[in-house]
């Protein structure tokens, strides 16, 4: 099968249709985007730009940017949050930074942080039957530990240390989820250098019961 059995078309990658739309992002290579649960909206994140783009009915961004922001820090993504309320930026020091959205424009200035246990946030996922941000970092002993964030109340629920860690390798740190109505798994490669090495560690979390 070749690529255009496959359905992709070069001229359509979206990398390629955002430089197009905006020169802007040029220097800036883009490090992570993010589709709003009704496919209307992307997110798309570079190193301290964050823009918010109005996808089309063919997938592709329509027009110009709808909204951005400057961040004063380093970031890794940003995730619109399930019901498209705000947005979650993780970044460089730990961060991770809710901003709200009012239609399509970024409000950053309404901006709340929440207390992140790790010195780096890599990832995120929302667990949107519980209303609950996952997250995976490293600390600064080097430890890699999954935190989830309550943000019906924008605090720290629990933070979970995986078994082991070397400290290298950090920007390949990602997990997996699977969720029902019951509880979610995680899955977590491990990267170390010793016996830790080539294995996963899968963790179940089942939710509590609502009165």
């Amino acid at each position: 099968m070749n690529n255009i059995d496959a359905g992709i078309l070069y001229s359509k990658v979206l990398h390629t249709q955002l430089l197009d739309n905006s020169a802007e992002l040029q220097p800036a290579p883009l490090l992570s985007v993010s589709i709003s649960e009704d496919s209307r909206y992307l997110l798309a994140t570079s190193k301290r730009q964050i823009s918010n783009w109005r996808l089309a009915d063919n997938g592709l961004p329509d027009g110009e940017v709808l909204s951005k922001i400057e961040t004063g820090y380093a970031l890794h993504e940003a995730i619109f949050a399930p019901d498209y309320s705000y947005l979650v930026a993780i970044g460089h020091g730990g961060r991770v930074n809710r901003y709200a959205l009012d239609g399509s424009d970024i409000l950053k200035e309404e901006i709340y942080s929440l207390n992140s246990r790790t010195q780096t946030v890599i990832n995120g996922k929302f667990i949107p039957q519980a209303n609950v941000l996952m997250t995976i970092g490293n600390t600064v002993d080097d430890a890699v530990e999954l935190q989830a964030f309550d943000m019906s109340a924008n605090q720290l629920l629990f933070n979970l240390k995986t078994p082991s860690y070397s400290g290298n390798g950090i920007s390949g740190l990602n997990f997996s989820q699977q969720c029902t109505d019951t509880g979610c798994r995680f899955s977590v490669p491990l990267k170390s250098k010793g016996s830790e090495k080539r294995q996963v560690a899968a963790y179940d979390f089942s939710f509590r019961e609502r009165d």
